[in-house]
């Protein structure tokens, strides 16, 4: 586990690896990190119903909607280790993200295979497709993807899948249509609306397996460095309820939260802090105040989410809990925004492209790319560029 404060083990601070005590026997909600948009503009719109323009190196939760143009691919990282390439003219939505407790600053994400912890995964796409690789899920983890035309159950293998159906290029999965029929699918192998597995053509392997390359090779190693913290689906979405309702509200939900799981404070104001980072000070504040024992680590969790309002921060948490060590709350606030995401990966290009072959978008009624329709293959346009990480926002 990274400490990231000398002084943080005397105050508590675990946001190396993101685990609220109150949370450590139950499941968590994951990151998902945007390594890259490309060929245009995305939108996000997150579980509150916000919606804005996605940015490189940004993390998205469970519960947002990505929506590309026609010209534009969106690469995302799960923090189980698994990746999509949302292609274009697409909507992608991520129902259900969670995962069992762990240090995300032990994983390297460039060479990840398996995943760290067990995790549910349950996303879809509504129009278009996307081009997934799935790390091999621990037994009892679950990675479904709902399409138009049937939902399919990963077991850790790469693909594509959207309104066509589902092709395979490695390993293994369920395909159940609506009616309820379902079949194995193995890689090398396609099916669609009419069901019945047959061999995928050429093209649509290759684009798989470039797509899949190239997105995890885009991944850092320390991807989730400055991402917030893991609480509870039920913290989250009392959050989330909150920000609809303006900034003041979400920080009496994050101290009203924070006074049920005391132990969980610094998280909990970290990610009503990540969610309206207008509002970082005033949730600062109120947290510190409901629970004082934890100003230090709430000036350092929300400034490393917040890390441009990080001053802002430690003087409301001072203002706040006049009797805690002002020294120790601005060293920890500065210590925070120091640890907020890097902005661009080391040692990369963040505008060189990257020769994915095919990523044209499929709609309604039109085969896997590759095969006969306008997705065949070169009818793409996009070529993703390495990872061009930005600040949180």
């Amino acid at each position: 586990m990274k400490i990231l404060l000398p002084l943080a083990a005397a105050f508590g601070v675990l946001l190396g690896s993101h685990l609220p005590a109150s949370a450590a026997d139950e499941k968590l909600v994951g990151n998902v990190r945007v390594l890259s948009v490309d060929g245009g503009s995305a939108t996000l719109t997150d579980a509150s119903g916000r919606k804005t323009q996605i940015q490189p190196g940004i993390f998205i939760r469970q519960g947002s909607k990505v929506v590309t143009g026609s010209g534009t691919t969106v690469s995302l990282l799960f923090q189980n280790g698994s990746s999509v390439s949302v292609q274009p003219g697409s909507e992608f939505s991520v129902d259900e993200f969670v995962v069992d407790p762990f240090a995300t600053d032990s994983v390297n994400f460039q060479k990840i295979k398996n995943e760290p912890s067990k995790s549910v995964t349950k996303i879809s796409v509504p129009q278009g497709d996307i081009i997934f690789e799935v790390a091999k899920l621990k037994k009892g983890s679950t990675f479904d993807i709902k399409t138009p035309v049937g939902t399919a159950g990963i077991r850790g293998t790469s693909g594509r899948a959207g309104v066509a159906g589902l092709a395979l290029a490695t390993g293994s999965a369920s395909f159940t249509q609506p009616g309820g029929s379902s079949q194995s699918v193995t890689g090398g192998q396609q099916v669609g609306r009419t069901g019945g597995a047959t061999a995928a053509p050429p093209a649509v392997l290759a684009s798989i397996a470039n797509v899949a390359a190239a997105v995890v090779n885009a991944a850092p190693p320390n991807a989730f460095q400055g991402a917030p913290p893991n609480i509870t689906p039920r913290q989250e979405s009392s959050i989330n309820s909150a920000a609809a309702q303006g900034d003041q509200a979400v920080a009496q939900a994050a101290a009203a939260l924070a006074a049920a799981a005391p132990q969980a404070a610094a998280e909990i104001a970290a990610v009503a802090a990540y969610f309206v980072p207008a509002a970082a000070p005033a949730i600062a504040a109120q947290v510190s105040s409901t629970i004082p024992s934890a100003a230090v680590a709430v000036a350092q969790s929300v400034s490393q989410v917040a890390p441009q309002a990080a001053q802002a921060v430690a003087a409301a948490v001072i203002s706040a809990v006049p009797t805690a060590n002002a020294a120790a709350v601005q060293a920890a606030a500065a210590a925070g925004a120091s640890q907020s995401a890097p902005a661009v990966q080391p040692g990369a290009n963040p505008n060189q492209a990257i020769n994915t072959g095919d990523q044209g978008s499929i709609t309604a009624g039109q085969t896997l790319p590759g095969a006969t329709g306008s997705g065949g293959a070169g009818s793409g346009t996009g070529n993703p560029p390495r990872a061009n990480q930005a600040s949180p926002r």
